[in-house]
């Protein structure tokens, strides 16, 4: 059996491939070991595995498929999570009622469920009121935008009214 003769031009060691492809040298050993065919795909030069055409695109196709695979796996891992984990829900919340005593108030989603809704304080809250980007989180409804501080800046959070519905019910 004699052994192939590869031109220096054409020789592409497991370090030169690796930089081509960007992948780890690791990668380009462990498929080197397990795809390719000694003499065929590649020829042991003092201890420098030097790779044949047929070897190098061996080898490039192997790490494409690679590659594939794991970004369809990513794809799928990402479409496997629940929509509430990949980004937080955000709505316009009407206040319905507002406690005395609590943190929680109730309010209207804008397809009128109504749902339990937390803020930092209930100073100057009161039933009407609309609550811009309220975040739903595994706890639940919270708001966490700023809150009219006197009793003046409530009308800030009152939806405008249209200019003919003055007085009218």
């Amino acid at each position: 059996m004699g052994r192939k003769k590869i031109s220096a031009g054409a020789a592409t060691t497991v370090a030169g491939l690796a930089g081509e492809l960007g992948v780890a040298v690791a990668t380009v050993e462990q498929l080197l070991g397990s795809a390719c065919v000694a003499g065929d795909d590649f020829v042991d030069d003092g201890g420098v595995a030097l790779f044949t055409r047929a070897g190098a695109e061996k080898i490039r196709g192997l790490v494409e498929e690679q590659m594939r695979e794991e970004t369809a796996e990513a794809e799928t891992t990402l479409a496997d999570l629940p929509q509430a984990a990949q980004l937080p829900r955000r709505e316009d919340l009407r206040v319905t009622r507002v406690f005395r005593w609590s943190r929680n108030i109730l309010a209207v989603l804008p397809n009128e469920i109504e749902v339990v809704l937390t803020v930092r304080t209930i100073a100057h809250l009161e039933a009407g009121m609309v609550l811009q980007g309220c975040i739903q989180g595994p706890m639940g409804w919270t708001y966490e935008g700023r809150l009219p501080r006197m009793l003046g800046e409530r009308q800030l959070y009152f939806p405008p009214q249209p200019a003919g519905s003055k007085g009218k019910p």
